[in-house]
């Protein structure tokens, strides 16, 4: 991955300060997020009439990076931002060593590294130049991601406990992107200190709370967990489009079980492992072939709904649940 080598100007996403060049080469995409955001919002609080552009390295046309950052006729400032820097064309790095050598007063560029091995040269050149580098190491023990939680708090001046920010981890901290979103949730509804009591509250079960639990409690008609779990699923940053795909896929297994029977061989057919296969077999009972064309139909629906037909994604999670269980009881 680009970006691997350490850098003597190695700078923290907590740190950075908008540069003519930035590097952002850390691994884990919720501190090149962080580091992004940071930079846009320092500059537009300093440049209302900031003109912002992102753009594809790997979709590269010769010639752009000139456009995005040359002087315009009223030299606004402007900040470009490169995502998958590492991963352009040859034309791509051709244009940024020139822009090296003379980069555009009033425009910070911004170079997201975090995937792709493609210029390395180039990169290896802005380091030496001295430009920032945001390099923060991946958290993949729980206590490193203790204290992302506890420094978090500390950012948004609200007391928490080691242990409070221990059990958000258990419950929320397999990715990242999921636990910050469960912080930023404390931080709006509640006041005061952190307690594990309303750590508690807020995500007791959400261990068990993935888009595949929510689609299981689904196809075993229990509604009202099923919608328990979905509220803590979201709490904690999973997507309403991957919730409806889980419960899509649980459907049509109940289905494809119901044609092709529940043995080893059926379970090659319908493309799950014998065990999964078992765990489907306990749900076929519940389901006739009129509530189960209901539901899948009812999931198609709102799979359109997540994916840009609604303006209100997690209503339609809600009403999917809603309808799959009654249809399934008998009671639409």
């Amino acid at each position: 991955m680009a970006g691997a080598q350490k850098s003597p100007n190695s700078v923290s996403w907590a740190r950075v300060k908008p540069a003519p060049i930035v590097l952002i080469s850390t691994k884990e995409p919720l501190f090149a997020d962080r580091a992004w955001f940071r930079l846009k919002a320092m500059l537009q609080r300093e440049y209302p009439e900031l003109e912002v552009t992102d753009f594809e390295a790997s979709s590269y046309q010769a010639g752009y990076l000139q456009t995005v950052t040359s002087p315009s006729l009223f030299n606004e400032p402007r900040l470009v931002k490169v995502s998958g820097a590492g991963t352009g064309s040859e034309k791509f790095y051709l244009d940024l060593a020139d822009y090296l050598k003379d980069p555009t007063e009033q425009t910070w560029l911004v170079l997201d590294i975090t995937s792709g091995l493609r210029g390395k040269k180039v990169f290896a050149e802005i380091r030496k130049l001295g430009y920032p580098d945001v390099d923060d190491k991946e958290l993949n023990q729980p206590w490193q991601k203790v204290k992302m939680v506890q420094e978090d708090m500390r950012r948004a001046k609200r007391p928490i406990s080691e242990e409070a920010a221990g059990a958000l981890v258990d419950a929320c901290g397999s990715d990242l992107r999921e636990l910050a979103a469960a912080i930023k949730q404390l931080l709006a509804d509640t006041e005061g200190e952190i307690t594990p009591q309303i750590v508690k509250r807020y995500y007791s079960g959400k261990v068990e709370s993935t888009a595949f639990n929510v689609a299981d409690a689904v196809a075993a008609g229990q509604m009202g967990h099923a919608l328990a779990l979905l509220r803590s699923a979201l709490a904690c940053g999973t997507e309403p489009v991957l919730i409806v795909a889980a419960i899509a896929t649980k459907l049509r297994q109940i289905a494809r079980a119901q044609h092709y029977g529940t043995s080893p061989k059926a379970a090659r057919d319908i493309g799950i492992s014998p065990a999964a296969l078992r765990y489907v077999e306990k749900n076929i009972p519940l389901w006739d072939d009129r509530s189960l064309a209901g539901a899948i139909a009812a999931t198609a629906k709102a799979d359109a709904a997540v994916k840009g037909a609604s303006r209100d994604p997690i209503h339609a999670v809600e009403k999917l649940i809603i309808y799959a269980c009654r249809v399934r009881a008998g009671r639409i």
